[in-house]
């Protein structure tokens, strides 16, 4: 795989460590300590310890075996100013020398504010559309496992997610206790979206990996970068190779002076607008008809061209090549050169692994075989043909589900297309909102089948399938259910079933609870009258209240000093140095006794509203006039052309409501329905009644598939051939 990124200026200071002391940023530089280990620059001729130069970052984790810790380099050090939603990207290159078997590396980068304080210290998250709760100001890269074989290179993104951060820190960790890890070559960049300029600096990375079926696993893999900086018009023609239209020649042009042409075979080719990450590449070279992007919508909107040689033809020079990728609307057709007219397909069968959806219980897997480790319990225990002894380490898992499917399912095509395409979706993701208690579906699942779904230009035809299905022998059903062992329960024959993106869900009910607020009155005898009553009820004085109320008007009057500028200087808005000129330093040591910690008082100014919640069911429209003139003289909160005199209009959602839950007519008309029951129904029965019947049911009918019609009258039989035009009344038989 071959990437090309955008990038911008080297943000690390002496990226090759080619120094000879620590620098700062990103380390502390009077002391070689780091949380549980020690790191230093070392110098060596070999290159074991250095991949650029004769320097590299020695890095020893100094926690033991028995109480393993993570060390890691200060991540405070700030190495750019940042902003929210900018990309940054940190790589480094890594490896242990000849005295450590192995060890495990990673790369972290931090958000942080004006204070050098980490903002978040939640993890980021990888999902393509987090919610605010996966936000984190800590994004890691993958662990690394490291040896001594080859440098390996360990990268992370991140993108800035909190409107406070100010500030980037990195760190680098060595995750296994008493190891040590050489760096070099460290990287750390802002990313911007690919164009076609020749002059700005450009990322070109070539993958090369080798996956080998029979250990299940990736054995060799090389990663090479080169960076071109387009500054000269050298380094600029580089690009320009890399710009443009013209014909790409896979496999290499016959008369180009660059390299060599190729020799071998390609399962497939694939040009995509966007690069691709490393681990998404693994999944294409463990299974090399996976497609899947960088996000669940990238097998459409970023693959331009597909070309899966799946072809079997002959190939002749302007014969066809199929572009197969997911969107259809606009494909590049690619075209043989030198063939011969010769067919040079061939059938490939291998064993793959991929990736699957984490879609729930029923997820594939390949662990088809388990061994277990029995034990004999019991006093005199001993294998016994009529008595158990022993137990299986599984006995108290769950009982495993008996259920065989051997059957033809025309959903399998779906799915498996799915896994091709979606593979990196967590369906954890877009099930469980608890704010989709009282709706009828997945909002984000149906979503996330909406950008699968589109690359289908119409509905999948099952029927055609059932009948393609009726030409195979089902007797071979038979068969294979003699092959199972009795407790299992086979599915067998056809299964009709949903796909992964098609999930019923229940609401738990149709409306949102209901709350009434009740308020209690009463009155509460606040004068003196009880007290003015003799023995015989009669009042002696005449009563007055209790309460007396007295109100105040004051006015104050006073004198504003214009030369001090009073209201021209800012409050003070934190416990440090304000910039309030003459009383910068009042708060110099202040601290917060309760509510800590300080900075969360740095907003000088205070937040205030500024739009209205929008209404969950109405919208408005919205209209474009050519000229302030149209505008002018239209009847705005008309949709009449004729009156308004608009050039377009389109509906967004709207802030106002209708107060429907003030009228209760209106409410139910609209939301509510109406609420029938047993007692205002006409009959005095439900208001719905449902039938459940088997979904196939044998129905009467008068007439068949076949050309004859009967006719029963009295007690005769009469069968009739309906005739032609061309025949006689006389040829009709009766009986």
């Amino acid at each position: 795989m071959l990437t090309k990124e955008k990038t911008n200026q080297q943000l690390f200071p002496n990226p090759d460590f080619e120094t000879s002391a620590l620098f700062s940023p990103p380390f502390e530089t009077d002391t070689n300590n780091v949380n549980n280990g020690t790191i230093k620059i070392v110098s060596s001729s070999a290159s074991a310890f250095s991949l650029y130069g004769t320097r590299s970052l020695e890095h020893v984790n100094t926690s033991n075996m028995e109480s393993p810790k993570v060390s890691s380099t200060p991540y405070t050090q700030s190495l750019a100013d940042v902003s929210l939603g900018e990309r940054y990207t940190f790589s480094a290159y890594a490896r242990v020398s000849g005295s450590t078997v192995d060890s495990v590396g990673r790369l972290r980068i931090y958000e942080l504010d004006s204070n050098g304080n980490v903002v978040n210290w939640n993890e980021d998250s990888n999902w393509t559309y987090p919610s605010i709760t996966d936000n984190g100001g800590i994004k890691s890269s993958d662990v690394v496992g490291l040896t001594e074989a080859e440098w390996k290179k360990i990268k992370v993104n991140k993108t800035i997610r909190f409107s406070n951060t100010s500030k980037l820190g990195v760190s680098f960790e060595n995750l296994k206790a008493e190891s040590t890890i050489f760096w070099d070559a460290a990287n750390l960049r802002k990313l911007s979206p690919n164009n076609d300029s020749i002059h700005d600096s450009y990322d070109y990375t070539l993958y090369v990996k080798k996956y080998e079926a029979g250990l299940d696993r990736i054995i060799q893999s090389s990663v090479a970068s080169l960076t071109i900086s387009g500054s000269n018009t050298a380094t600029s023609s580089y690009n320009a190779a890399w710009t443009g239209s013209g014909e790409l020649f896979i496999g290499g042009k016959a008369s180009s002076v660059f390299g060599n042409q190729l020799t071998g075979s390609l399962m497939e080719f694939r040009l995509w607008n966007e690069p691709l990450k490393e681990q998404l590449f693994d999944v294409h070279v463990s299974d090399p008809k996976s497609y899947v992007g960088n996000t669940p919508s990238s097998s459409y909107e970023s693959l331009v061209v597909r070309y899966s040689f799946d072809d079997n033809t002959n190939l002749s020079d302007g014969t066809d090549i199929r572009d197969v990728s997911s969107n259809q609307t606009i494909t590049v057709e690619g075209y043989p050169i030198g063939f011969d007219g010769l067919n040079t397909f061939e059938s490939v069968v291998d064993e793959t692994k991929t990736i699957v959806p984490n879609y729930g219980p029923n997820r594939r897997t390949s662990d088809k075989i388990r061994i277990e480790n029995n034990f004999l319990s019991g006093s005199g225990a001993s294998l016994n043909t009529t008595q158990r002894f022993d137990f299986s380490s599984n006995d108290f898992s769950p009982v495993d589900s008996p259920k065989v499917g051997i059957y033809f399912s025309p959903t399998d095509t779906v799915n498996d297309d799915i896994l091709a395409s979606f593979a990196n979706i967590d369906f954890n993701q877009l099930l469980g909102d608890p704010r989709d208690n009282f709706k009828t579906e997945y909002p984000e699942l149906k979503e996330s089948a909406n950008k699968y779904f589109q690359k289908y230009t119409g509905k999948n035809d099952f029927w055609d399938y059932m009948r393609l299905i009726k030409y195979y022998d089902q007797s071979i059903f038979k068969q294979f259910k003699k092959l199972l062992p009795m407790r299992a329960k086979p599915q067998m024959g056809t299964v009709i079933e949903p796909n992964i993106f098609e999930r019923s869900k229940n609401p738990i009910q149709r409306n949102n609870p209901s709350f009434t607020q009740i308020d209690y009155q009463t009155k509460i005898n606040v004068t003196n009258f009880h007290h003015n009553v003799d023995n015989d009820g009669v009042n002696q004085e005449a009563s007055h209240s209790l309460l007396k109320i007295s109100t105040e008007y004051p006015v104050y009057e006073g004198e504003l000093d214009k030369q001090v500028f009073r209201f021209d200087l800012p409050s003070l808005y934190k416990f440090a140095a304000n910039d309030n000129f003459d009383d910068r330093n009042l708060y110099i040591s202040g601290s917060a006794k309760y509510g800590t910690p300080d900075y969360v008082y740095q907003e000088p100014t205070g937040a205030m509203v500024i739009n209205q919640r929008l209404s969950e069911h109405n919208q408005e429209y919205k209209f474009f006039y050519n000229s302030a003139e149209d505008w002018a003289k239209s009847s705005l909160y008309s949709i009449d052309p004729h009156v308004n005199f608009y050039n377009s209009k389109s509906l967004y959602t709207s802030d106002k409501d209708t107060s429907y839950q003030h009228t209760l007519a209106f409410r139910r008309l609209f939301y509510e329905g109406v609420k029938n029951t047993s007692d205002t129904t006409i009959d005095g029965d439900l208001p719905f009644i449902v039938t459940s019947t088997a979904p196939t049911v044998a129905v009467p009918t008068n007439s068949g598939i076949s050309k004859l019609s009967i006719d029963q009258s009295g007690n005769k039989r009469i069968i009739a051939r309906p005739v032609n035009n061309t025949e006689s009344s006389n040829n009709n038989n009766s009986e």
